[in-house]
């Protein structure tokens, strides 16, 4: 396996079954995928229909950055290249794994983070600011000890990679790469957890653990991938 994507789903199970019909019909050889999903999820039964023959975890209920980290360092802790995924993406270039993939091995010599088109703005910078589906080298993860910031739950999670990817020179965005996120296709917004997650304090929250990084570890972090990828 040279990458795991992971997708934490939740109330979603038609969502996530049409993410993971794209991402079987585009992806290459080497990549799998493992579905996570919370044992008090109000339609686990639906999601054990769609997840049969899915690789898949069932357990207690995490916030997006623990099963990141959770599945990235404890359960498969030595994956070349990692990726996250919601259940309202869409894959639609086919061997979009393979391309994101050797782009970081040829531009940033096996050290990265890269990103698709996904589809939401005419902006390339701002897409590129806030990388979405992003691929991020194992390496990054085993040198850090995490996929994500752990402090943080689900925001500032894409504005995290985009800083670790800038520091080390090696955040790279495909232009004709295109992995779609529907963000709003599916009204989530009306949904209760999505609700939840945007809630005004877990914004307040979120930014300060992710200024408190700017401002004490961001440094410290960059210096050490940038001596682990050198050698020093």
């Amino acid at each position: 396996m040279r990458l795991l994507t992971i997708c934490p789903s939740r109330d979603r199970p038609e969502l996530c079954k049409r993410m993971l019909d794209s991402f079987n019909a585009t992806k290459s050889k080497d990549t799998e995928i493992i579905v996570y999903v919370a044992d008090d999820d109000p339609q686990l039964d639906k999601y054990k229909e769609i997840l049969n023959d899915i690789n898949h975890i069932i357990g207690w209920r995490r916030s997006l950055v623990q099963v990141l980290n959770f599945i990235s360092t404890d359960r498969y802790p030595g994956v070349f290249y990692y990726q996250e995924i919601n259940d309202d993406h869409i894959y639609l270039t086919k061997g979009w794994d393979r391309i994101l993939i050797n782009t970081i091995e040829a531009e940033g010599k096996g050290w990265g983070i890269a990103c698709a088109n996904d589809l939401m703005t005419n902006e390339p910078w701002e897409v590129a600011r806030h990388p979405s589906a992003a691929i991020i080298s194992g390496n990054i993860v085993r040198t850090l000890g995490y996929f994500v910031l752990p402090e943080l739950e689900h925001l500032y999670t894409d504005t995290y990679l985009r800083d670790i990817g800038e520091g080390i020179k090696a955040l790279f965005r495909l232009e004709g790469v295109v992995i779609e996120h529907c963000h709003w296709l599916s009204n989530k917004a009306v949904k209760e957890a999505y609700v939840a997650v945007y809630d005004q304090e877990k914004f307040r929250v979120a930014y300060r653990v992710y200024h408190k990084w700017i401002k004490y570890q961001r440094k410290l972090d960059i210096e050490k991938l940038l001596k682990a990828r050198d050698g020093l």
